[in-house]
C-alpha cells in the first residue's frame, strides 16, 4: 500500500502589470498631463473678449460740458502700441475740427482741442492699436453749452476701416482686469480638485493594500491522501 499527498489548488491566478495602486497612480498623471495640455491649447487660443477695452473719455460720451475741453481723453484698460494711432473730431455744422495723431500716454490716447469752441454737438472717431496688437476704433459725441438739434457723423480715421469697434464699456464676465478670462480660472480651479480626489483616492487604495498585505493567513487547508491497493496475489 502507498499514499500520495496531492496539493490543494488555491484558484488563484498571479496578476501581472503591476499593483492596483500603482496602475491607479499612471492612470491619475495620464489624465493630469492631458488635462494641462488642454489648458495650455486653450489659453493660446483665448476668445477675443480678453481683447483691451476702452474704459471712459472724457469728456464723457453724450455728456454736456459748460466749458469746452481742453483735449479730449481716451482711457484703456491697458497700455496702448504708439503704432499710427489717429483721432477726428468734427464740430456741429460737420466740419472737421481736430484731425491727426493724438499722444498716447500708457493707457491714456490724448488729443489737444482749441481754445476756442462753439457751442453744440461734437463728434470724436478715433483708432488706436491696443497692448495685444490688435487696432480696434469707436466714436462718441459730446456736447459745449447747448446740443445741436442734429449731429454729424465723423468718418473713421484713415486706415481703420477693418479695425473692430470699441464701445465705452466695463469688463464683462468672461473678462478679468488683467485680461485673464474667467473660464480658464474655473478649468485650473476643477483642474486642482480632480487631483485632490484623486490623491485621496489613491492613500485609500494603498492603504487597504497596506492592510491586506499585514493580515496573517488563515490555516492551511489539510493534505488529503489516496491509498493504493496492491494487487491481490502478490507476493
Amino acid at each position: 500500500m502507498s499514499f500520495s499527498a496531492v496539493r490543494p489548488r488555491t484558484g488563484r491566478t498571479r496578476r501581472t502589470g503591476g499593483t492596483r495602486p500603482e496602475r491607479l497612480r499612471t492612470a491619475l498623471v495620464t489624465l493630469i498631463s492631458l488635462l494641462g495640455t488642454v489648458l495650455v491649447l486653450a489659453l493660446g487660443s483665448a476668445p477675443a473678449a480678453a481683447h483691451d477695452y476702452l474704459v471712459s473719455t472724457s469728456p464723457e460720451a453724450d455728456a454736456t460740458v459748460d466749458v469746452p475741453p481742453t483735449s479730449v481723453d481716451l482711457t484703456f484698460n491697458r497700455s496702448l502700441l504708439g503704432v499710427a494711432p489717429a483721432m477726428i473730431v468734427t464740430g456741429p455744422a460737420g466740419e472737421t475740427l481736430v484731425e491727426g495723431t493724438p499722444e498716447i500716454r500708457d493707457a491714456i490716447a490724448s488729443m489737444p482741442m482749441p481754445s476756442s469752441m462753439a457751442e453744440g454737438t461734437y463728434r470724436v472717431a478715433w483708432s488706436v492699436v491696443s497692448g495685444d496688437g490688435h487696432r480696434i476704433q469707436g466714436a462718441f459725441a459730446f456736447s459745449v453749452g447747448t446740443p445741436s438739434l442734429s449731429s454729424t457723423d465723423a468718418g473713421a480715421p484713415e486706415g481703420a476701416d477693418d479695425a473692430p469697434t470699441a464701445a465705452v464699456a466695463e469688463p464683462g464676465p468672461e473678462q478679468a482686469e488683467e485680461g485673464f478670462p474667467a473660464w480658464a480660472a474655473g478649468v485650473l480651479g476643477g483642474l486642482a480638485l480632480l487631483a485632490v480626489l484623486a490623491i485621496v483616492a489613491v492613500g485609500s487604495v494603498r492603504s487597504r493594500a497596506t492592510t491586506e498585505a499585514t493580515t496573517p493567513p488563515g490555516p492551511a487547508p489539510a493534505a488529503t491522501a489516496r491509498t493504493t491497493a496492491s494487487p491481490q496475489g502478490e507476493s
